[in-house]
């Protein structure tokens, strides 16, 4: 890994979502220079002062604005479809954005000029393992994917191809999670449900095996990126391996209440991520869940 230089100019995607405004904040702080887009009608308050925004909506033929951004030096691509949970609803936006719009987006790139992308793919793309998943571990087939993953795998089939004229590295995160998330997610959903007394479902009576990552690690990751010479596919997860279970009376422990399980027989669907990649190529997570979770919990709202 190498130092990425200051004061370049760095186009961010889904500046306004949960890792978005993470990388924003950082690269503004290291001294770049950040264009933030965002979808049509997402407010740019959460972005710091001095950020530049451009409205962009990249599910309708975005190429004309992408053209007119001017010359950029490198681009992190975090955009995500809305409602993406409520498939066959907004199906068409998915396949625009997490496909078209990433091979809109380095053509894009490679006319400015730019360096590299960096693409927010997902970990999910594997599916489930028995043991860590390594970045060679095979990818599902799409037809046991679901929509919206077999869309991101799509597009880093479709990305690999740029690769000639442009440095693509793709980042395949594993639940991140932090302030501000919305509570379908995860750890918030986790959070509610021990907060509200419903009975979390813990297959095997443990739950998935998982290594989530704080927000501002997993934005430390895609910034890394950036001063990586050769094209990087890396798992993107946090330090420490806990279960539903585990995760359940933490978060117990941490209101003062007491956690209520639904064991199941089946056999726990683990997805922890090896990270031996990224701790090499662009720096291992060092928020412990602990601390994450303690935060999380901290900063969400009473009722969510």
């Amino acid at each position: 890994m190498k130092g990425a230089a200051a004061q370049r100019r760095i186009v961010v995607t889904g500046a306004a979502g949960l890792v978005g405004r993470s990388v924003v904040q950082q690269l503004v702080r290291r001294g770049d220079d950040v264009l933030a887009v965002l979808r049509p009608n997402v407010s740019a308050n959460a972005l710091p002062a001095g950020v530049s925004a451009v409205e962009i909506d990249l599910g309708e033929k975005p190429e004309q604005a992408l053209a007119a951004l001017g010359r950029f030096d490198a681009l992190i691509h975090l955009a995500q479809a809305p409602g993406w949970h409520g498939f066959p609803k907004q199906a068409g936006a998915i396949a625009r954005i997490n496909v078209a719009a990433s091979a809109a987006l380095a053509e894009a790139a490679i006319a400015a000029g730019a360096r590299c992308m960096v693409m927010a793919s997902s970990g999910g793309i594997y599916g489930p393992s028995p043991t860590p998943i390594r970045e060679e571990s095979p990818i599902k087939p799409g037809d046991e994917l679901g929509f919206y993953l077999a869309a991101k795998a799509a597009a880093e089939s479709l990305l690999g191809y740029f690769r000639p004229h442009l440095l693509v590295h793709v980042l395949r995160p594993f639940f991140v999670y932090g302030p501000g998330q919305a509570p379908s997610f995860l750890l918030p959903r986790l959070v509610n449900s021990v907060r509200s007394g419903t009975a979390v479902r813990v297959d095997g009576g443990t739950g998935p095996a998982i290594n989530p990552i704080w927000v501002e690690d997993a934005a430390a990751a895609f910034i890394a990126a950036l001063g990586c010479d050769t094209a990087v596919t890396a798992n993107i997860a946090g330090p420490d391996v806990v279960t539903v279970r585990e995760i359940a009376t933490l978060v117990a422990a941490r209101l003062g209440v007491t956690a209520n399980f639904d064991e199941t027989a089946r056999a726990p669907d683990n997805y922890v991520a090896d990270t031996s990649v990224m701790a090499h190529k662009l720096g291992a997570a060092t928020t412990s869940f602990e601390t994450g979770l303690s935060a999380l919990i901290d900063r969400l709202p009473p009722e969510t």
